[in-house]
């Protein structure tokens, strides 16, 4: 709320300090102040936090009944903040377009955003269900919108297979889950998924983070393993000696280890730990900020990574703006069919006439790209 009270000008600031006379807030909280707009908003926001509870409670009450033109600037605001969205969302539950700004706001606490969904009806429940990013950030807004009764059976079955695809509890069974979801897309879906995250997987996390959280660098790996090599630049003939040796030293190190040599190593340590199977340790490469895009490339048409690396890709929209990484992706049968039947919109036409063709991918996904295809061009 500072940074609100500081964009306003010294004379509309003076209604707020401490030692202002209760009189002269209460003219400020009555509304009647000759200020434009946005900075009305402003004050009479400021004064529903008041020490002075009859200032206060004057000012919700005529904040309430403000006109749009008055509360929009601050909605609107670029130094919105959560407790300001949070007190739209709680005060205006009744105000459609209010709600409907506190919805599409970019600064809107995903945890909001689950109270919403919980009990919204359309059009703004449907704002929620169309924001898979948020669904993704916090699934807990996937729970709330399963758990509102408002949802019809088409948005239920659209969140449905995003939390199967993304590896989301739902709380559904197969049987529950078969009644929204076309018998062949569950069965795709269910064998595609995700492993959940487990207890151990999140213990193991949490005492990597204490070992190594404040250490600059890890002491176990040797300077020659930090390092990099550029995109394409070849392992000088010498260095190939070396990696047998690294791969000896990685089988003698603990997962934490392994762990932080996957976010710190250079491009052979990367190579090596990207098919690792702990996935701490194998995701844990993509989060390597010395990674490049080549060797992403390489890894989404890899066969020998774990489905959740390319479903990590797919996550990235720096990444899957690479044209040639929606080619990799859709020709690797590790890709899960439903993110791969989507990459074909973006395929050209040649692309798709090869993965048409190509036996490795799935059935279903070389189908579609055949009927895509056709569609665009003369066989």
């Amino acid at each position: 709320m500072q940074e609100l009270i500081q964009s306003l000008p010294p004379a509309a600031q003076n209604y707020l300090k401490p030692e202002t006379p209760a009189p002269m807030k209460m003219m400020a909280a009555s509304g009647r102040l000759p200020l434009p707009p946005n900075q009305l908003g402003i004050v009479m926001y400021a004064l529903c936090h008041d020490e002075n509870p009859q200032v206060a409670q004057s000012a919700l009450d005529n904040f309430r009944q403000q006109p749009t033109k008055i509360l929009m600037p601050l909605l609107s605001h670029p130094k919105a903040d959560a407790a300001l969205l949070h007190f739209f969302a709680y005060y205006f539950s009744h105000d459609a377009k209010i709600l409907e700004q506190v919805v599409l706001h970019r600064q809107t606490p995903n945890e909001i955003i689950a109270q919403l969904a919980q009990q919204l009806k359309d059009p703004l429940l449907g704002l929620i269900v169309q924001n898979q990013q948020r669904q993704l950030e916090h699934p807990p807004i996937v729970h709330a919108l399963l758990h509102n009764s408002n949802l019809n059976n088409s948005q239920r079955t659209r969140v449905l297979e995003f939390a199967l695809r993304e590896g989301i509890e739902t709380g559904y069974n197969e049987e529950m889950l078969s009644r929204f979801i076309h018998p062949a897309l569950l069965k795709e879906l269910l064998r595609s998924r995700p492993a959940p995250v487990t207890k151990a997987d999140k213990e193991l996390e949490l005492q990597f983070e204490n070992e190594f959280a404040e250490d600059e660098e890890a002491d176990f790996l040797a300077p020659e393993f930090m390092d990099d090599f550029d995109d394409d630049e070849e392992v000088p003939e010498e260095e190939e000696g070396k990696k047998l040796t690294i791969e000896q030293q990685i089988l003698n190190w603990s997962v934490s280890e392994k762990i932080v040599a996957a976010k710190r190593g250079n491009k052979q340590i990367r190579s090596i730990l990207i098919r690792d199977g702990n996935k701490l340790v194998s995701t844990g490469v993509l989060d390597n900020p010395r990674i490049t895009e080549g060797e992403v490339l390489k890894i989404a048409s890899s066969r020998s990574v774990s489905e959740e690396i390319i479903r990590i890709i797919t996550r990235n929209r720096e990444w899957m703006k690479l044209y040639q990484m929606k080619v990799n992706l859709t020709a690797n049968p590790k890709c899960p069919t439903p993110v791969a039947i989507r990459l074909l919109n973006h395929l050209r036409l040649h692309d798709l006439r090869n993965l048409a063709g190509n036996k490795n991918v799935p059935s279903v996904v070389a189908t579609n790209a055949r009927k895509l295809s056709k569609q665009r061009g003369p066989s």
